[in-house]
């Protein structure tokens, strides 16, 4: 995607993170995490979680940050969406998009929300299917399916929603926290979908945020930005592996900075993570 202003192409694809690090002048080259770069990347790491990476709003100072991105996320409605496929209902629109973003994470059912916001905006249930389309094929949004050999359980339970970058996400939704949480998870699909990974996320006893099937083995992700992890994130891991005997699997959890391999996982800082590659 791009946008014309003036003469000038302004790029509206994110960095990924290492590009983002070039851009700010680190280079994270083999072995950093035992040098000075280490202490950088990690410092940097909060600002491109908040922030995001598109280019301009990297380079743009903070206090211009916010309103560079809310002029990205007018430019994408009427640019990507309302003139490419003659969008009538811009005003819904808009809160559908903005409800997608705010909820970076959560599991989205096209019924519950439907049947939410009818009274309020009176559109079909078609309505909603085609709109959402429309901001997955600009990739705007993304939605995660529940990991499943079978395509009706597929097709019949929620799906995660993902964003295309997290600036934009904080300067157009209203948050009480920072969500550091969900923002980092949001990173880690960010990094996947770079990729060209299929993903899945998975629904059974606890939850799996990215179920990744290989050939002959699944890979299981989940994602935690506090001090401790949480048991319930070992938990889901081995609930995956438990689940799908067919293969063998690899387990990772994403931490903030907890790096070791313990009962068959393996635990990475997720800036460890994300200059690794997926």
């Amino acid at each position: 995607m791009t946008s014309e202003q003036g003469h000038n192409a302004i790029p509206l694809h994110p960095l990924s993170f290492r590009e983002f690090l070039r851009f700010r002048g680190v280079e994270a080259g083999p072995g950093f995490e035992h040098g000075k770069e280490r202490f950088a990347v990690k410092k940097l790491l909060g600002e491109f979680l908040v922030h995001g990476g598109f280019p301009e709003v990297v380079l743009a100072p903070e206090n211009l940050r916010a309103k560079i991105l809310r002029e990205y996320f007018e430019l994408m409605i009427y640019r990507d969406l309302v003139e490419r496929y003659g969008v009538r209902n811009v005003a819904f629109l808009k809160m559908l998009m903005k409800y997608l973003i705010a909820n970076v994470s959560n599991a989205f059912s096209i019924h519950s929300y439907h049947k939410a916001i009818r009274s309020e905006m009176p559109v079909s249930r078609d309505t909603v299917m085609e709109y959402l389309g429309y901001l997955e094929e600009v990739e705007l949004i993304s939605l995660l399916p529940v990991f499943s050999y079978s395509l009706k359980t597929q097709q019949v339970n929620p799906r995660k929603v993902y964003t295309l970058d997290n600036g934009l996400r904080n300067a157009v939704s209203f948050r009480f926290s920072p969500d550091e949480g969900r923002l980092a998870e949001n990173l880690v699909h960010g990094q996947l979908r770079r990729a060209g990974t299929e993903c899945y996320y998975s629904r059974g006893k606890r939850e799996v945020d990215f179920v990744v099937p290989r050939q002959d083995r699944v890979l299981g992700i989940n994602v935690t930005f506090g001090d401790d992890v949480a048991g319930r994130e070992v938990e889901g891991l081995k609930d995956l592996q438990e689940a799908d005997g067919k293969r063998p699997a690899d387990l990772v959890i994403i931490t903030k900075d907890t790096s070791k391999i313990e009962g068959g996982i393996r635990y990475v800082p997720l800036w460890k993570w994300l200059l690794e590659g997926s």
